[in-house]
């Protein structure tokens, strides 16, 4: 996996919280209550409005809209505060910013370092870590013997039924059954949802948020069971295979390990860091103050 710059970011690829309209219309509703959704070529940003809309809050959270006081007029902002982080550049080509490091940015940012990768071979494991396509060796035998199955149209009601009782090493199950609720109820068709099994008991699954040219690997569990056959990776093959075959050009695999992260991440991001193509990171955030 290599390391790159906001600036290396491909110009066709897109962050998936400020470009997908699935998101933009769950935190306009539900996520922080912003009061306006700011949209512009594609791309979204918010702003909260107080005192009879005499002062505004506007955030931007890597995205490629420029905030130039004429766009915040356009949503109703005369004055107030703008919080900023651009995707394909570092920093704003204009006067009168100040900026923010790491401790302001992992509060601000939904993670500082995430990862992505590129589908341009048929063969895409020949990229993955040696450790990885040995696992992806032992995984295509076992589908072969039909001791591994994978469904790949699973309902939300059969993920949901199953990932409510699963013990996660984190603390964000509540926030994603109410997340993915809202979508389901909203008619998006945007996911896809897949369920693993041995020997036809489920035993990890994992959701993806489609936007093209990109997919987003949104919410995962594996059954301490299933770490044995490695069912996470076999759910991350078939969403590779599957996803050439859709012309699907990236695959973000989101958050990863930042220095400040908690160490219940450290797994599932050397589990991705074997199958990335790139990480970035996002250690800034701007301010800007309208009066």
């Amino acid at each position: 996996m290599k390391s790159i710059s906001q600036s290396e970011i491909p110009s066709d690829y897109f962050y998936y919280r400020s470009h997908t309209d699935a998101f933009s219309k769950f935190i306009v509703e539900k996520e922080k209550n912003w009061s306006t959704e700011i949209r512009e070529d594609g791309n979204y940003g918010y702003v909260r409005h107080y005192f009879w809309w005499l002062f505004s809050y506007a955030r931007f959270e890597k995205s490629d809209i420029l905030p130039t006081r004429e766009l915040l007029r356009k949503y109703g902002m005369k004055r107030g505060i703008l919080l900023w982080s651009w995707w394909h550049k570092e920093k704003p080509e204009w006067d009168f910013w100040f900026s923010f490091g790491y401790f302001f940015s992992k509060k601000f940012h939904h993670s500082t370092r995430s990862a992505f990768s590129l589908l341009e071979s048929l063969e895409y494991w020949k990229k993955w870590n040696p450790n990885a396509r040995n696992h992806r060796n032992k995984i295509q035998k076992l589908l072969s013997e039909w001791k591994i199955s994978i469904q790949t149209d699973a309902s939300w009601e059969e993920f949901r039924s199953i990932y409510k009782i699963q013990k996660l090493p984190h603390n964000h199950k509540q926030y994603f059954l109410k997340r993915q609720d809202f979508f389901e109820q909203n008619n998006s068709k945007d996911f896809r949802i897949l369920l693993a099994y041995i020997d036809g008991i489920p035993l990890a699954g994992a959701i993806f948020l489609d936007d093209t040219p990109t997919s987003t690997y949104l919410i995962a569990f594996q059954n301490p069971e299933a770490k044995k056959y490695h069912l996470g990776l076999a759910i991350m093959d078939r969403w590779f295979a599957d996803s050439q075959k859709l012309r699907y050009r990236y695959l973000d695999l989101d958050h990863m390990k930042d220095v400040l992260d908690n160490s219940s991440y450290a797994g599932y991001t050397q589990f991705k860091s074997e199958i990335a193509d790139f990480d970035v990171k996002f250690p800034k955030v701007w301010m800007k103050i309208f009066l």
